[in-house]
């Protein structure tokens, strides 16, 4: 069943990929943000479906080590906000949105910037809103700054120190990044090693959630 799983995952991220093409051939060249950030999940969650997979065959002779239960629950909350995160990358990357202000932490030189809830309904702006999408992303990177902090804190006298301490280093430098991009105009080499740590931390996460679950 599990490969059967992540063989029926291969043929979604083919789909979504032909879906996500087929949106830019139209008048205006451009794929659609929705169906770019929808490949790039897909394409995480085949990631995901594979390590997990693999780390269960690497694991499965060694004696499981007792992790405190807020460990463990730190693991799944950080886990979901970096997805949450790479989510909302994706959408910046879709939209453009990293293009629109190029100082940091004030956007257009003032904290809260205008037109953050000006469509209708009030939820499109969180998908289809470059201002509120742009600005939703450099600030959640705080709050997965902040699980990782709270992550290393917890974890650091159990058998997980080491991976979250490598994380809370991949989500600071993360972050570093994110910043330097945004304050570069949008350069290729610096857009590109922030997506390359974005799925580092992704696997570096998942890795230590099947090591706080399965030991």
């Amino acid at each position: 069943p599990t490969y059967l799983g992540i063989g029926l995952l291969f043929a979604l991220q083919g789909l979504v990929g032909w879906l996500m093409v087929k949106s830019g051939l139209d008048d205006r060249p451009q794929v659609s943000h929705l169906r770019l950030t929808l490949h790039l999940c897909c394409a995480l969650a085949l990631l995901a479906a594979c390590l997990w997979q693999a780390l269960g065959y690497l694991s499965s002779a060694a004696a499981a080590r007792p992790v405190p239960r807020t460990a463990r629950r730190l693991c799944i909350w950080l886990f979901a906000a970096v997805c949450l995160q790479i989510a909302a990358g994706g959408l910046v990357a879709g939209l453009k949105a990293g293009h629109l202000s190029d100082t940091f932490p004030k956007m257009f030189g003032v904290w809260i910037p205008a037109g953050l809830w000006s469509m209708q309904p009030l939820l499109l702006n969180l998908l289809d809103n470059p201002t509120t999408v742009h600005f939703q992303h450099r600030f959640f990177a705080f709050a997965v700054l902040g699980l990782a902090l709270a992550l290393w804190a917890v974890a650091r006298h159990t058998a997980l120190k080491t991976g979250a301490g490598l994380i809370l280093c991949l989500v600071a430098v993360q972050v570093g990044l994110g910043i330097g991009t945004v304050v570069a105009h949008v350069p290729l080499t610096l857009a590109s090693l922030h997506q390359a740590v974005a799925v580092a931390l992704f696997a570096a996460t998942l890795f230590l959630c099947h090591r706080a679950y399965r030991g």
